[in-house]
């Protein structure tokens, strides 16, 4: 038996440092957030739980029992590093993995390129994007858009823009007693945990439902834990449904927290 020569050319390299560039995501994605609870509930109560109980989508739906070893140590990592140092390090080595994998199977080079790309595409790809975000919804392609087919939430193209309001601003609104509503769309749990004075829960599955007791003409504010995810698509959500005057909480509650009421949990 006789080992054959591996080596790594410029053209190598070159396709490892794309690669790297399109998978590296630096770690400013909530859902970051979410895994690493995932990880400190299940190594804390030592048991793998049967259900997603952080879905703010849906009611808890069925957990894939494998996905917890994952958490852990993606959990165990953050204590010992951190999330960048994490982040580089898996893109590090999903990169070299793909070059490697793709120069064994194919030997010319444009096609190494091609076929890797697409491999860091398929890897990568936020399959979140293909459900509803506000009521997790079977999303269907309508002219250049996608829609939801159960509330009618048109999530792509996002066409809707400034309508981001600073925590300093609103506490300014607040001070000055103007008439607004402010509309929490995060979970009940959450919400027991810090909420911001007069604000109405309404987790964001709910929205839809509720969208008759809301003031289409009062000045109406989303909030939500960071105020990049959930309370974005609500409010844009709220602008499709003839809404007239919707602004997101820039830094979510978490933001509030910091910044005007030092007294709230963060969590």
């Amino acid at each position: 038996m006789t080992l054959t020569k591996f080596t790594l050319d410029k053209k190598d390299i070159f396709l490892f440092a794309v690669l790297f560039i399109i998978m590296y995501v630096p770690p400013m994605d909530p859902d970051l957030w979410w895994h690493l609870k995932y990880g400190e509930l299940f190594l804390r109560s030592r048991q793998v739980f049967t259900t997603n109980l952080f879905s703010y989508t849906l009611p808890a739906y069925q957990w894939i029992n494998s996905y917890w070893l994952s958490e852990v140590l993606f959990y165990l990592l953050a204590k010992i590093g951190d999330l960048i140092s994490i982040s580089l390090l898996f893109s590090l080595l999903s990169a070299g993995f793909f070059t490697i994998i793709s120069k064994k199977l194919f030997k010319d080079y444009f096609v190494r390129f091609s076929h890797s790309k697409g491999f860091a595409a398929v890897s990568f790809m936020d399959f979140g994007n293909f459900a509803c975000r506000i009521c997790n919804g079977k999303l269907v392609p309508k002219l250049n858009e996608l829609v939801c087919s159960n509330c009618n939430y048109i999530q792509h193209p996002i066409k809707e823009n400034n309508f981001g309001i600073s925590v300093q601003e609103l506490k300014k609104k607040l001070d000055n007693k103007e008439d607004l509503v402010i509309v929490d769309v995060r979970e009940k749990w959450e919400f027991g945990m810090a909420n911001i004075k007069n604000s109405k829960l309404i987790p964001l599955r709910e929205l839809k439902d509720n969208l008759k007791n809301l003031d289409k003409n009062k000045l109406t504010i989303t909030v939500c834990h960071f105020g990049n995810d959930r309370s974005f698509n609500a409010a844009r959500y709220l602008i499709q449904n003839g809404f007239k005057n919707i602004k997101n909480l820039e830094g979510g509650i978490d933001g509030w927290a910091s910044k005007i009421d030092t007294s709230l949990k963060r969590y």
